[in-house]
């Protein structure tokens, strides 16, 4: 898990539907909690098996594995086209939406991710008794969390964390969408990822990385 989250925040982009107040009260703005609904955006909709570093994902082009539905744009009803199975798309880029993030009461102290470059990382304790809202589910236990009104990276496999609750809930209160562009009809739209997660595409061409 170590390297995880930063590599995990440094490519998402998040972003707000509906932004909260600023409240001068540190108590207060932790007590009111994130915005109910929250975008998770990143430039790389999938990852093509495992990889040993960020920079060796696989970005494309895709394969449709079966026929795809566009929306104008994520949670619309607004239809814009059809994409057939086997067609060849490029994926630009996806969005996980997160309706009421969950609230849990830290159970120890707990090391989070707050930023990192070059110079290195710049870490903080969440401390026992603090509480934090999940924003995103991350991977290999690494999650984006809302902790003293910023965003920091979480590390659910810590073992202070042992005891959480509501974890098995992760993942079931969002919603994974990807717009997908056409590149010989330069039809675009977004896709519901929710059903086959992510094995709605597959490579189009060859790579040596290994799938599942």
């Amino acid at each position: 898990m170590k390297g995880k989250v930063p590599r995990a925040l440094a490519g998402a982009i998040l972003l707000l539907i509906t932004l909260p107040g600023w409240p001068e009260d540190a108590k207060h703005c932790v007590d009111s909690g994130p915005p109910s609904i929250w975008v998770v955006s990143s430039p790389y909709p999938f990852q093509a098996g495992t990889e040993r570093t960020f920079d060796e994902l696989y970005h494309g082009p895709w394969k449709t594995t079966v026929d795809l539905v566009l929306y104008a744009r994520p949670r619309s009803r607004q239809v814009v086209g059809n994409v057939r199975a086997g067609t060849v798309v490029e994926a630009v880029v996806a969005e996980t939406i997160v309706v009421h993030p969950l609230r849990f009461v830290a159970p120890g102290d707990s090391r989070v991710f707050l930023s990192g470059d070059e110079k290195g990382v710049k870490m903080a304790t969440m401390h026992k008794g603090d509480v934090f809202w999940v924003l995103d589910s991350g991977d290999e236990g690494g999650f984006g969390v809302w902790w003293h009104c910023s965003v920091v990276g979480w590390d659910s496999t810590d073992p202070s964390n042992n005891g959480l609750r509501r974890l098995e809930l992760l993942g079931k209160n969002q919603e994974g969408w990807v717009k997908v562009r056409d590149g010989k009809t330069g039809l675009s739209g977004w896709f519901n990822d929710a059903q086959n997660r992510g094995a709605n595409l597959v490579p189009a061409q060859a790579t040596t990385k290994v799938t599942g």
